[in-house]
């Protein structure tokens, strides 16, 4: 007989997915035709799997510690479609029965018939939990199936030699008899479940790959940004000693941290503005990269178009270096952007000003030059 790590190494773990070629257009992020529960039914069974990986992966794992999420479906997966441990020994199973119609009982027999026989063989180890994972859902009658474990035992029981017995291998039948029977009549059916369709969407709009699938930015941006506290965070140490130089550049002093501004309200409230901007756009880079691959993507897209508008401003002559940066700051509101980029619904004027810091501090933009000094 297999022993648990045996049923470990058959299995092939997968990289996470990667959430390429769901949705061929930006306008279809931007602008989804289907309701999701509609592309849900129109999804291929192969792209259906999938879909049920990226949410066990992106957030399923999250809520239940999943160690890793493996995928075994196809020919030899012995009626598992996607398996998640807890532990080396302890799993879940995500069996994905791509139907148009809702699940019935007669839909389920077969699946139940392989859990019974393989784990009675010990190629696997009884899962924690065995959900069925239907685009249409499960039908009223298997519904009460599901409810009661021990009808849900006596029907599988009952149908076995018309829906089981001979499409549980392709070699031999599988009668009931035996040990086997002894198996499946103690076999704890309470583990069988299923996920509603609605509840399995609303849960993967949580993870990055929901726009490929469905379109839209699902989830919106929180609007709130944390104000900057009074010690300085290190990924802002190049833009502020730039913004510092400017300031020196214009007032024929040198600033050398923001306490040596005190006696400089109004460079003082500028710089505190900055900080504002520059974690604004923080944020959003953030959500980027919390809600999609593609929209970090657009998020480094936004960040170029304003680079490439505001660069010759940058490059002119300036009485000062403050100057410099006022006339760049003020430049970069005005810029007009791509209308395809998936995020401008979530950009505000005070991204584009940070955004403006982020280049500085990437020493893309600077404000006092050699010349001017």
């Amino acid at each position: 007989m297999n022993t648990k790590e045996d049923h470990i190494e058959k299995l092939v773990e997968i990289p996470k997915p990667s959430g390429k070629g769901h949705i061929e257009s930006n306008e279809e992020i931007l602008s989804p035709k289907l309701a999701p529960v509609e592309k849900l039914r129109n999804m291929s069974a192969d792209q259906y799997e999938d879909f049920v990986l990226e949410w066990v992966h992106g957030y399923v794992r999250k809520q239940s510690k999943y160690e890793r999420v493996v995928r075994s479906g196809g020919a030899g997966d012995k009626g598992r479609d996607v398996v998640a441990y807890m532990d080396k020994t302890c799993w879940d199973c995500y069996q994905c029965k791509y139907y148009q119609s809702a699940l019935a009982p007669t839909d389920i027999w077969k699946e139940l018939a392989k859990l019974c026989y393989y784990t009675q063989k010990g190629d696997y180890t009884v899962p924690e939990n065995y959900y069925f994972m239907a685009p249409s859902g499960i039908g009223s009658k298997l519904e009460g199936y599901l409810e009661d474990p021990e009808t849900l035992k006596n029907g599988l029981v009952e149908n076995w030699e018309k829906y089981c017995q001979k499409h549980i291998t392709s070699k031999d039948d599988v009668i009931l008899e035996g040990d086997l029977k002894s198996f499946v009549e103690s076999f704890d059916f309470s583990i069988v479940k299923s996920i509603p369709p609605l509840e399995l969407i609303e849960q993967h709009q949580q993870t990055i790959w929901h726009s490929y699938r469905f379109g839209g930015l699902m989830q919106k941006r929180q609007r709130i940004v944390a104000k900057p506290s009074d010690q300085l965070d290190p990924k802002e140490t190049r833009y502020i000693e730039q913004l510092l130089l400017a300031y020196g550049d214009f007032s024929k002093e040198k600033f050398e941290s923001l306490e040596s501004l005190d006696n400089k309200p109004d460079l003082s409230n500028h710089l505190k503005r900055q900080r504002v901007y520059f974690f604004s756009s923080e944020a959003l880079e953030q959500f980027s990269r919390d809600i999609s691959q593609n929209a970090e993507i657009h998020f480094r897209q936004f960040k170029d178009d304003i680079y490439d508008s505001v660069i010759e401003i940058c490059e002119d002559i300036h009485e000062n270096g403050f100057n410099r940066v006022k006339a760049v700051l003020n430049a970069s509101v005005q810029c007009s952007l791509d209308g395809n980029n998936i995020l401008k619904s979530e950009w505000n004027p005070n991204d584009k000003k940070g955004i403006i810091h982020h280049l500085a501090n990437e020493d893309k933009l600077i404000w006092v030059r050699i010349n001017e000094e």
